[in-house]
């Protein structure tokens, strides 16, 4: 993998330009009278790692000195007023903390211009929970393959907008009374409460638009907040609500999968050196186009009647609406070289790394040696929903219980797919080169003109899941008890209980083909008129490759769809290989105790939990097997139920030491647990038939046999608080991760049905299938912080990890290195920002079969604003400022398997304070 070297020269300017936010520090509380107050209670008084995203420096005093009283490992991101987040999601503020890493993919899609996925230290984002406001939230994607392909157990923050944060507490050391779920930690989002405002009456508004320059599109971005409280604190009522328009262009070059000369073929017979060698097989000017509309809001009722009784009914939605387009012009190796049964290239071809990197083929009459497939998705959109209650009730000076009880849906749907692959380049003849990772491929097809469609041969295939409609959904209660005890080390026993169920299943997924009258392939049919690749397609990656490439409108394609598509409601096109259902039960109970003495604190318990799963994998049989289901053409299947139950024992301990005046050290010991993805539970399994030879078959899919990954948790941290508003910190962690899932083969018995075993007959099947590994992270963290000469200050943190599967394989999601570089300047009127963040290379799993890594990637952002006067701000905020280039590759520098640009986004807003 390769390591990007980053100047150091550019590194220290960054840093002496950046502010902790786009607003002005407040050094009164007169000032200040305006704000919610963040509050530290008893349960959540824990060790705080501060990223203050206001400009208020006298509040980052004031967290680290929260930080040096608490007890446990956890990170605070705070954000007092609506809008002044110079971020737009939750997960563009979290990439700054140590041991956070986050991706623009939500799996091996590549990545777009907004930050999607978040995971803790070198782990993948499955490993990593994350709840609002102490509880779990269903959530769906908004992109096919994610859908109902890569199903993991990750949120995507694209429905969580900056504007919904209060605070965001990430535990990095588990305790006893925080919910299972996450074996790398835990990010939880806190919503502002109504009580917590200083005001009776509070309106906030952030009106502004943003600009993406690739696109070349503005659209408007709008939020508001109004709190009303009444005068005796007791009853409360907060309404959020937000609607984000955007629109966002890649421009990509796409190898969508490497493929092998297969020795023995006539091409590794005709050149030895061929054979075994890889070769690409699906290689393309990808033009992705979407527009993207978050819309939304929270409301919260709060009631205190009295001292000993707080209720809260809040209710959550957010909705993503993603139509797009994307279109693909390919070489199809896969079809002239065939495996090595096709057609062998002109002499003066290059083998690098074992893989064929430059090739020229001659046109061979009757050879097709491109295809080319446009895709719009106009109605695909993500949604994500709860209603929560949460209530806290003082019995005496000594107990308390806190009760929390809700429901959350969410769904991922693309109800509509209008597709057209167009047959290209017959006898034209193809030639390619592979220039690395960090420039695009060249590819041709011979001197077709790609600027119009003289070229094409014939409609290829009309395909296309429809109707899909993922279903995320979760119901809990809980009820914790605190009970303080006096005279002793032992200061508070913690005790409850928790139950909740989750679901996540997709059933009615339709497959579409032409139309059945053959109407499709009629040339007469199609759509007349076409348009063009915008101008400067490409024009920052590199490479010598097809950018004036024709397309028909997504309007065209949906109409010639609705025409001359085949779209059957009668199950009959039933694609029952994308169905699947997951249904968890889970109980938990927890007992812990907190200590304190002369200069040390902590606390160690036990949480007990029970997990019953049932999962329905849908099954690929013969058609005399009892109980199959026939009626689809993709063949005949059965739906298979397995259950399980798992009980998991977690202890945990936390200890604090103050080692002098300035010195902290803090050391903790965790098991942790979360459960499989669904992908890897539920896919469909595919049985080939027995080979007459051994009478074994082999097959592959999901393995609903998975147990739940665990992890052994160690970690050790040193803080020097050296100055006032400074400090310097280190963190030693380690995991070793049991169940941890991989890719493996495992024997199955099946009983199976044919004509010549019409009673079925045991048979054994090999299935490559997802399988409990063992796994194991080490790494440190480095972070610093200090105000320098008053209104400038810096920050910086490193975190490095070391992270590999049993064998030496790869941890999905694990980054070696990662590292951030702020700075800033704020004074009363005037604030200024720059960030810098570094991820090194990381493996995201297999696509289409083939490796697929991220490589080194780096952003650039920053923030300005202005204080006009007490009520209005305006800020100017730049995203992706070094308009980066997102990089995939497969087994090594020598096979890229994608290159991407985004673009810049600008965005420019009013933030209005009454």
């Amino acid at each position: 993998m390769k390591h990007k070297q980053t100047s150091i020269a550019v590194a220290v300017a960054l840093a002496l330009a950046q502010t902790t936010g786009a607003s002005w520090a407040q050094q009164t509380d007169k000032k200040d009278a305006d704000k919610p107050a963040v509050k530290v209670t008893d349960k959540d008084k824990q060790k705080v790692e501060t990223v203050v995203v206001t400009g208020i420096r006298a509040s980052l005093e004031r967290s680290l000195d929260v930080k040096r009283n608490a007890d446990t490992h956890v990170d605070v991101i705070t954000a007092e007023d609506i809008g002044k987040m110079p971020d737009k999601n939750v997960a563009d503020s979290l990439q700054r903390v140590p041991g956070v890493t986050i991706s623009s993919a939500g799996a091996t899609e590549g990545g777009f211009d907004e930050n999607d996925r978040v995971s803790l230290r070198g782990t993948n984002p499955s490993l990593t929970q994350t709840l609002i406001n102490g509880h779990n939230i269903a959530s769906g994607d908004w992109f096919v393959l994610n859908q109902a392909g890569t199903v993991g157990r990750s949120v995507s923050y694209t429905l969580l907008p900056s504007e919904l944060v209060g605070q965001v507490i990430i535990h990095k050391s588990s305790e006893a009374s925080l919910v299972e779920g996450g074996v790398a930690g835990s990010v939880n989002i806190v919503t502002r409460k109504p009580l917590d405002f200083r005001k009776p009456v509070t309106m906030e508004a952030s009106l502004g638009m943003v600009r993406a320059d690739l696109p070349k599109k503005s659209d408007p971005q709008v939020s508001a907040l109004i709190n009303w409280k009444n005068d005796a604190n007791t009853a409360g009522v907060l309404l959020q609500g937000f609607s984000e328009k955007r629109h966002l262009r890649r421009d990509g070059v796409e190898v969508l999968r490497y493929e092998i000369i297969a020795p023995g073929s006539a091409v590794a017979t005709a050149r030895p050196d061929l054979s075994g060698v890889f070769y690409p097989g699906l290689m393309g000017a990808a033009l992705f186009e979407q527009e993207r509309e978050r819309t939304g809001g929270l409301i919260d009722v709060q009631i205190k009647p009295s001292r000993d009784v707080n209720l809260s009914f809040s209710a959550f939605s957010s909705k993503l609406d993603a139509a797009n387009y994307n279109r693909n012009y390919l070489l199809w190796g896969t079809r002239f070289i065939n495996g090595g049964a096709g057609q062998a290239p002109d002499p003066g071809y290059v083998v690098r790394n074992n893989t064929l990197v430059s090739a020229s083929f001659t046109g061979v009459p009757g050879t097709q040696y491109g295809i080319y497939d446009q895709i719009s998705r106009p109605d695909e959109s993500a949604d994500s929903n709860f209603f929560a209650f949460d209530g806290r009730f003082r019995i005496d000076d000594k107990l308390a219980f806190n009760a929390k009880a809700g429901t959350s849906k969410g769904h991922g749907k693309t109800p509509t797919q209008d597709v057209a692959e167009w047959d290209f380049g017959v006898g034209s003849g193809a030639s390619y080169r592979l220039n690395g990772i960090d420039r695009a491929p060249d590819f041709r097809f011979g001197n077709i003109n790609n600027a119009n469609t003289s070229a094409v041969s014939g409609l290829d295939w009309i395909f296309g899941s429809q109707n899909v409609n993922v279903v995320d959904k979760e119901n809990w209660a809980q009820l914790d008890g605190e009970y303080t005890l006096d005279g002793g080390a032992i200061t508070m026993l913690k005790f409850g209980a928790r139950a909740n169920t989750h679901e996540r299943s997709s059933v009615g997924n339709i497959n579409q083909r032409p139309s059945l009258n053959g109407s499709a392939f009629n040339s007469a049919n199609w759509p007349t008129g076409f348009t063009n690749y915008p101008g400067n397609f490409g024009s920052g990656l590199g490479g010598d490759f097809p950018r004036n490439v024709w397309y028909y409108t997504a309007e065209q394609l949906a109409a010639f769809n609705a025409a001359h598509a085949y779209r059957p409601t009668d199950g009959s096109r039933n694609e029952w290989g994308l169905n699947f259902g997951v249904k968890e039960t889970n109980t938990a109970a927890y007992v812990q105790a907190n200590f304190e003495g002369a200069g040390w604190a902590g606390n160690a318990g036990v949480r007990l939990v029970q997990t019953k799963e049932h999962v329905l994998n849908y099954n690929g049989v013969s058609a005399i097997t009892p109980g199959a289901i026939t009626s689809s053409l993709f063949g005949p299947y059965v739906i298979a139920a397995t259950d399980h139950t798992y009980r998991d024992v977690l202890p945990s301990a936390n200890l604090k030491l103050n080692l002098g005046k300035d010195l902290v050290a803090r050391f903790a010991v965790s098991k942790t647990m979360t459960r499989a993805d669904y992908s890897a539970l539920a896919s469909s399994v595919n049985l080939a038939p027995p080979a007459v030879a051994t009478g074994v078959g082999t097959g592959s899919g999901g393995n609903p046999d998975l147990k739940p990954i665990r992890s052994s948790n160690f970690d050790a941290t040193l803080e020097y608080y050296f100055a006032p508003r400074a400090l310097a910190q280190a963190t030693l962690f380690h995991m070793k991760l049991d169940n941890y899932i991989g890719l493996g083969q495992v024997t199955k018995n099946f009983v199976t049905f044919s004509t010549a075993f019409p009673n079925g007959r045991p048979t054994d099947y090999v299935l490559s299938v997802p399988v409990n590994s063992k796994g194991k992270v080490t790494g440190i963290e480095l972070s610093y912080e200090q105000p320098i000469l008053g209104n400038f200050g810096v920050a910086a943190n490193y975190t490095y990890a070391d992270a590999e599967e049993q064998g030496g394989g790869p941890l999905v999601g694990a980054s070696r290195n990662v590292y951030n570089l702020s700075g800033y300047y704020e004074d009363d009127r005037f604030s200024a920002r720059v960030n810098y963040t570094f991820r090194s290379s990381f493996y995201s799993g297999l696509d289409r079969n083939t490796a697929f890594y991220q490589d080194d990637t780096d952003v650039v952002s920053a923030s300005f604003g202005y204080k006009v006067n007490d009520h209005l701000t305006v800020t100017l905020d730049g995203m992706n400022l070094n308009n980066p280039k997102l990089k995939y590759f497969a087994l090594n520098n020598d096979q890229p398997r994608s290159i991407y640009q985004n673009g810049r986004q600008f965005y420019l807003m009013a933030r209005f304070k009454f």
